[in-house]
């Protein structure tokens, strides 16, 4: 009943405009990750938009935009978490592919699923953190979000339709995608948006011992060839 209360308080100020708690914190990449693993980041929308498109790349696109409005966040293909009659959320974030597998974070760098399959796997209970926190590390706590989607990322009540179905914040079960379907299309909400597969930067590959100690001979034995020739020369 509180996370309820809680929704409910944050959607009127969704809807007047009131100020959103904020701490600001950016944590990019995510710490613990070595030189080249790879992760995702995911965020809810500082912005607002109406669910009345029935077209996924609508929310794609603004989802893109929400993002590029922080310099910090990285060059990313960003995607919506939501449904259209024609794309569930799970196959919509699941365009980049080997990304599936990648553990999922927030930009203030706390861990939000495991994994795509983490992130809609578990009825009840899916996420190790909620999402609420923006793409500029805000706190956004008990807010309405626009979804079209069930808990398991397939499509329920989508975008586009006359009362779109809507997740809720803060929450790590099953409202975080799948609260309520009475308010109209029109109403303007955040989305979630999830990036494509981002790379630690640096490498964790050093030449093997082996390999060193080659090209260090290598390079001995040419020295030595030249001061050889050299002390050939002057004798003659």
């Amino acid at each position: 009943m509180e996370f309820r209360i809680n929704a409910s308080l944050s959607a009127a100020a969704v809807v007047f405009g009131l100020p959103a708690l904020a701490n600001a914190t950016i944590i990019i990449p995510p710490a613990g990750l070595a030189p080249g693993s790879t992760y995702r980041l995911i965020f809810t929308s500082s912005g607002l938009t109406p669910a009345t498109s029935s077209l996924e790349s609508d929310y794609n696109a603004f989802g893109a935009a929400q993002a590029a409005l922080n310099g910090s966040l990285p060059i990313a293909t960003w995607y919506a978490i939501t449904s259209t009659s024609s794309i569930s959320a799970a196959t919509n974030i699941a365009a980049c592919g080997a990304c599936t597998d990648d553990p999922i974070y927030r930009v203030d760098g706390v861990e939000v699923a495991a994994n795509q399959a983490a992130l809609f796997g578990t009825l009840n209970m899916p996420l190790l953190s909620p999402i609420s926190v923006d793409q500029f590390g805000n706190n956004v706590p008990g807010s309405y979000v626009w979804t079209g989607t069930a808990w398991n990322g397939s499509i329920l009540g989508p975008l586009g339709s006359s009362f779109p179905y809507f997740g809720g914040q803060p929450s790590t079960d099953t409202f975080a995608f799948e609260d309520r379907f009475f308010l109209p299309s029109t109403v303007s909400l955040p989305i979630y948006v999830i990036s494509g597969e981002l790379t630690v930067p640096g490498s964790t590959t050093v030449p093997e011992p082996s390999s060193a100690s080659i090209l260090l001979a290598g390079g001995a034995l040419t020295g030595l060839a030249k001061r050889l020739k050299r002390r050939r020369r002057k004798a003659a």
